[in-house]
């Protein structure tokens, strides 16, 4: 059970784990059920910095930092899914069109 966070943890973030592991091939589709305790782990360490930061910066510092911190640690795929959303909102046509704009590699965030 515990090797299946780890699955979704190297999956969700790029948080290097101090050990290795065997990854069968449907470990990730068995992972997905701890989703949400990574995403709660990755909550817990952005609450942690929060309050640090409030301690000595300004908010919009310590916002600023905070969104920085969860691009790092998660490789900025929460970011390249947001940006595709939006791209595929901006574009004008049906369906298909939406799509494939979402679908785009060569835009991204930090491409």
């Amino acid at each position: 059970m515990l090797r299946l966070y780890f699955v979704a943890l190297q999956f969700l973030a790029i948080i290097p784990i101090p050990f290795s592991f065997r990854c069968r091939e449907e470990d990730l589709g068995r992972s997905m059920s701890f989703f949400p305790l990574v995403g709660l782990t990755l909550g817990f360490l952005l609450a942690g910095c929060d309050y640090l930061f409030a301690l000595a910066l300004p908010r919009p510092v310590a916002d600023l930092l905070l969104v920085a911190i969860l691009a790092l640690v998660t490789g900025a795929l929460h970011l390249d899914g947001l940006a595709d959303v939006c791209d595929g909102l901006a574009a004008r046509g049906g369906r298909e069109r939406f799509l494939a704009v979402m679908k785009d590699s060569r835009v991204a965030p930090l491409g």
